[in-house]
């Protein structure tokens, strides 16, 4: 065998393997459709000695059909303990914009009394990023486009313990024939921000079908009619878990060897052409 012909099966074989490792990477760079219905927890604007001594979460979700719309209310229950001076605060409580939006109905209670709160959906541009370090810091974390903050602003007298409630009814429009996944995430990790210890609970009542995945880290899975429960608790501590979840696993899979559409396959068609071209002239010029 010539050198000449060497020359030409190792050119060959060279842009095969860049063929391939092109398919490999961009196949693994397509993510998995993927929706959040997002969850947090309240975040002052600014670092306050205030303490969240407890935290009382209901989600609750019919995901009967879950290729139509899917019921969903939440509930949570938060009490704020001020040791030093009357303090004014401002708070934000993040939730996704597939959940909450300005066409929901929802109330803030402070003692059992509603009070007024401000609707500010988030995106990239927007000066939430600016306002509060704390704030920043979540939207940083939590990896969501999209997002809607409720904020309100509170006093709390010294030495004195106040009560804030949350709840909203909404649903979401899902299917997933179209999603890799769906979960449903409450982050719990927002209790950080508060000083000292908290006793918390997030509960999930899940009615119709069981989802395929949950954050099992100290969870514990009770029946319900027609459901389940999903609970979590801590006891007067910090909670260094970010974040806990129930999952759907959708329809949606990726091939993993070949890319319909897009830029990558562009560039791909080209080399196949190229590589195609090369060799009917190598036959030409036997």
């Amino acid at each position: 065998m010539t050198k000449f012909k060497l020359r030409n099966i190792f050119f060959i074989l060279s842009l095969f393997i860049l063929f391939w490792s092109m398919l490999s990477f961009n196949s693994n760079a397509n993510p998995v459709p993927i929706a959040s219905p997002e969850l947090g927890g309240l975040i002052p604007k600014e670092d306050t000695n205030c303490s969240m001594t407890n935290a009382n979460v209901i989600v609750e979700i019919d995901a009967t059909n879950l290729n139509k719309i899917i019921d969903f209310s939440f509930s949570g229950n938060y009490t704020i303990f001020n040791p030093s001076e009357m303090i004014n605060v401002t708070i934000a409580a993040p939730f996704s914009n597939m959940i909450y939006s300005e066409n929901i109905i929802g109330d803030i209670s402070l003692n059992d009394s509603s009070i007024p709160f401000s609707i500010r959906p988030f995106n990239f541009w927007d000066s939430l990023w600016f306002e509060s370090s704390l704030w920043k810091e979540y939207l940083q974390g939590s990896g969501i486009p999209y997002i809607t903050f409720l904020i309100c602003n509170i006093t709390i007298p010294e030495n004195t313990s106040i009560t804030l409630e949350y709840t909203f009814d909404s649903n979401i429009t899902v299917d997933l024939r179209a999603l890799g996944e769906l979960f449903f995430r409450y982050e719990v990790g927002t209790s950080r921000v508060w000083k000292g210890n908290v006793t918390e609970s997030v509960e999930f009542r899940v009615f119709g079908k069981t989802p395929d995945e949950f954050y099992n880290n100290s969870c514990t899975v009770s029946d319900l009619q027609d459901g389940k429960i999903y609970l979590w608790e801590w006891k007067n501590e910090i909670i260094y878990d970010d974040y806990v979840y129930i999952m759907y696993h959708g329809n949606y899979s990726w091939p993993p060897y070949f890319i319909p559409f897009g830029n990558s396959f562009l560039t791909i068609k080209i080399i196949f052409v190229f590589v195609l071209v090369y060799v009917i002239k190598l036959r030409r010029s036997k």
